[in-house]
């Protein structure tokens, strides 16, 4: 923001991920998630600027083996949607990696369609899937994930040909 201008951040030459499919900011914190892998980077407090990207910045989701598919920030917490569980994590402050996994915030529901999580009414609403199958709608509730969807839309949704490229989207309007 120095200059105004927006540069690209070279992986050959810094800690960032060579291909990074997500990005949000929590904290001060810009975080990327890497592609193909259970791995997400932050930055340097305030700075997500090619000089901000440490080698050792770097976390795995520890509580299962999925691959992070998405990744959604919502009051404060990051929530890490594999294809079958989702990880929460919150900045806790520890000095060498301030992001550490919330012990209640393990959920045996993933997203099945990367770009379907929103966030609304203080939630997070996605398209999921689990050990069981896929394409139920869920809201993060404070037990873990609520199904939302109906039999009825979800039969439909099945007809469509890939549900993984569904994109989420909300809005308000009048209070609802």
């Amino acid at each position: 923001l120095d200059t105004g201008v927006f540069s690209q951040i070279d992986p050959l030459t810094t800690a960032f991920p060579s291909i990074a499919v997500m990005g949000a900011f929590c904290d001060g914190y810009f975080i990327v998630l890497q592609a193909h892998s259970g791995k997400f980077f932050i930055s340097e407090l305030e700075n997500g600027s090619t000089s901000g990207w440490a080698a050792l910045d770097v976390a795995q989701v520890s509580e299962s083996s999925n691959r992070i598919s998405a990744m959604l920030v919502d009051h404060r917490r990051v929530y890490l949607f594999g294809q079958l569980t989702t990880e929460r994590w919150y900045n806790s402050g520890y000095a060498n990696f301030p992001f550490q996994p919330d012990q209640d915030g393990f959920m045996e529901h993933g997203i099945l369609a990367p770009y379907s999580a929103v966030q609304l009414d203080p939630s997070v609403y996605w398209l999921g899937a689990n050990a069981q199958g896929g394409g139920v709608a869920y809201r993060m509730t404070s037990g873990g994930a609520s199904r939302i969807s109906t039999h009825a839309i979800e039969a439909t949704w099945a007809t469509y040909g890939a549900m993984t490229n569904a994109i989420g989207w909300s809005y308000q309007e009048q209070g609802h």
